[in-house]
């Protein structure tokens, strides 16, 4: 070991035991922190729409010709009634849609029925 400071050493030292202006300082770290936080903003919605917008343009027609399949699958007719006007008295129910809404509809007053959180109306 040497006995003998280095000047520049000791400097150094000096200006870490000064006390820092806290306003100062928590002013610096606040602006920093909103930068980053903004730029992290920006960054995720750029990506965000990026990414949407690729989504849509690789799958903006398969989506729809499975949007009109789903549609006309659930809209055809169980049981053909002709045209009279039975026909169109069962018309919301004479559909695998119709047939799907009323059982789901009787399987949650089931379910509500049995966990004793109200009577089924």
């Amino acid at each position: 070991m040497n006995a003998q400071l280095d000047p520049q050493l000791k400097c150094l030292f000096d200006r870490a035991r000064q006390d820092l202006d806290g306003e100062a300082l928590t002013e610096r770290v606040v602006a920093t922190t909103r930068k980053r936080t903004r730029r992290l903003l920006a960054v995720a919605i750029v990506a965000a729409l990026a990414v949407l917008t690729s989504a849509w343009l690789i799958l903006a027609m398969p989506l729809l010709e499975f949007g009109v399949l789903l549609s006309r699958v659930l809209t055809t007719s169980l049981i053909d009634l002709g045209d009279g006007w039975l026909a169109l008295l069962l018309l919301p129910i004479n559909s695998l849609a119709g047939v799907l809404a009323l059982c789901t509809k009787g399987a949650l007053l089931v379910r509500k029925w049995l966990s004793g959180t109200g009577h089924p109306r």
